[in-house]
């Protein structure tokens, strides 16, 4: 079964200058930190948030799925903000650092 794991990271100097929803959406849930010297916020992201039974994710956890991100949408002149988010990563203005494999075992899906 192959599996993935992705952390987003975006310098929180940057943030006031990026579209308002991208800004709610780091709000909810990404975390602040410091990486390398430079302050960040940052979230591990999840295919959907249903695994947290009692409701709210811890901070540094977010919902990556396009229908979990369909409600932001401040500032983005109809583009979606996971298009946008992956048009800002090629730009280098958010980070995305991950990792594929393939685990050795069958789903439904093999």
């Amino acid at each position: 079964m192959r599996q993935h794991a992705s952390v987003l990271m975006v310098q929180t100097s940057l943030l006031p200058d990026m579209p308002l929803a991208f800004q709610k959406y780091v709000e909810q849930y990404f975390a602040p930190n410091e990486v390398l010297g430079i302050l960040v916020f940052y979230a591990f992201e999840v295919l959907s948030l249903k695994q947290f039974d009692r409701g709210t994710p811890p901070r540094g956890v977010a919902p990556s799925h396009r229908v979990d991100l369909a409600h932001y949408q401040d500032g983005l002149a109809g583009e979606h903000l996971s298009d946008w988010i992956g048009r800002a990563i090629a730009e280098a203005r958010v980070t995305r650092l991950g990792a594929s494999w393939d685990d050795g075992t069958l789903d439904f899906a093999d």
